[in-house]
């Protein structure tokens, strides 16, 4: 009897002491390398300036991931666009299986491992060179959570990814339509001009965040608000929601389970001059004349108060107005209505006291001169108005190549 125990008592030690080395050699030292290379190459992403950063310091980072790199067609100083993937060396060698792995026996494996410490995560950085300089940048950050539920259960996505675009709306225009959608309402950008953060809907298989900055941004800012903490690949814990992996985002509450109470409408817009010439599509200098009010019951059971206002063009300091051959144009100022029972402040161009008009192309454009301002589309004209109006404008760069999805 005491050489039985004693046999059993040296198999349990075997049998654990390999399960310990199984555990850190195919599981613990796979995931401490993949968390160092993606700590790299999140500092090689805080190193790009957006319009800064040259196409040294591309051809540096190109070098250093050359095997975890590639680019799409030719890749010069003129015209790069380059990405940097990595993921763990068991998600590599688990998509390289053969196809009859796949399937509910795929799915019951990734979930047992993920049990074990392991973490189905990817990372990438791309980019975009035009004519010597980083223009714009793309990162994806990608943790998977195994369900520790029924078996019924499914697992998720833990999802962070940022974009560097020139404004904080979408662009409707041809060139730029294939463009993901910058996530985020407008009215962050009365408390930070240049970045806006959003989740997407309808998402069910994963929890998701989304930053869009424009290359103005700060860059302390920008270290804050991607400060992924990589300890979630290692941990004996899994990080299950956004903010495990990014602290910054908690106070957003993008997925707490009761929906965060919306604020009040503001009173007025509070987005700086220099963020609403940047972001729009036609940026107008304009003195208005008359003002007629009429009642639209088109689309509410309430009379919506419609202003009218005949202004006389006197200079288009951004954009282009096609088709329009007159200085005389009838703007329609933000009425403040959203819906049949929610209003917020109206905005008005008075007779006599000259203003500036953001336009946008979604708003849509008539031929007759008539056009349609959004919230936060009237400003007064004044110096320091104008200044901050040229600045938003020189800070509104094009790519000849839209960022579409490979």
């Amino acid at each position: 009897m005491p050489r039985l125990l004693a046999r059993t008592f040296r198999a349990l030690v075997w049998t654990v002491a390999v399960a310990l080395v199984l555990e850190l050699t195919l599981i613990k030292a796979p995931m401490a390398l993949t968390r160092w290379r993606m700590r790299h190459l999140l500092a090689d992403f805080h190193s790009i300036y957006p319009t800064q950063s040259t196409w040294s310091d591309a051809q540096r980072i190109i070098a250093r991931w050359q095997h975890w790199g590639y680019s799409r067609g030719s890749c010069s100083q003129t015209d790069c666009d380059y990405q940097i993937e990595i993921s763990d060396p068991l998600t590599r060698l688990v998509t390289k299986w053969p196809e009859r792995f796949w399937g509910d026996r795929y799915s019951r494996f990734i979930r047992e491992l993920g049990r074990t410490g392991w973490r189905d995560s990817d990372m990438s950085l791309r980019f975009i060179v035009q004519d010597n300089r980083i223009v714009r940048t793309e990162t994806y950050l990608n943790i998977e959570v195994s369900d520790s539920g029924p078996p019924d259960h499914y697992d998720y996505v833990l999802m962070l990814a940022t974009q560097v675009r020139s404004r904080l709306r979408r662009a409707e225009s041809i060139e730029e339509q294939h463009e993901r959608w910058i996530l985020g309402n407008d009215e962050q950008l009365g408390d930070h001009p240049d970045y806006k953060m959003g989740r997407p809907g309808g998402c069910e298989g994963c929890e998701s965040v989304e930053l869009t900055y424009v290359p103005s941004l700060s860059h302390s800012t920008l270290v804050r608000l991607t400060d992924y903490d990589l300890s979630c690949l290692t941990r004996f814990r899994a990080c299950t929601a956004p903010y495990d992996v990014l602290p910054a985002v908690r106070e957003l509450h993008f997925y707490d389970p009761e929906p965060a109470t919306l604020p009040a409408a503001p009173a007025a817009c509070r987005t700086e001059p220099r963020a609403l010439a940047r972001d729009a599509d036609v940026v107008l200098e304009v003195e208005p004349i008359s003002v007629e009010k009429k009642l639209d019951t088109s689309w509410t059971d309430v009379p919506i108060a419609i202003e009218g206002a005949h202004v006389r063009l006197l200079r288009v300091l951004k954009g282009v107005l096609h088709g329009q051959t007159s200085d005389n144009l009838v703007i329609e100022p933000y009425s403040g209505v959203i819906d049949a029972y929610t209003r917020e402040s109206p905005e008005h161009l008075v007779p006599g006291r000259r203003a500036f008009v953001f336009l946008h192309t979604s708003s849509g454009f008539e031929p007759d001169g008539h056009f349609e301002a959004e919230r936060c589309g009237v400003i007064d004209d004044t110096p320091a108005n104008l200044s901050a109006i040229e600045t938003g404008i020189a800070q509104d760069i094009p790519v000849r190549h839209p960022i579409t999805h490979w």
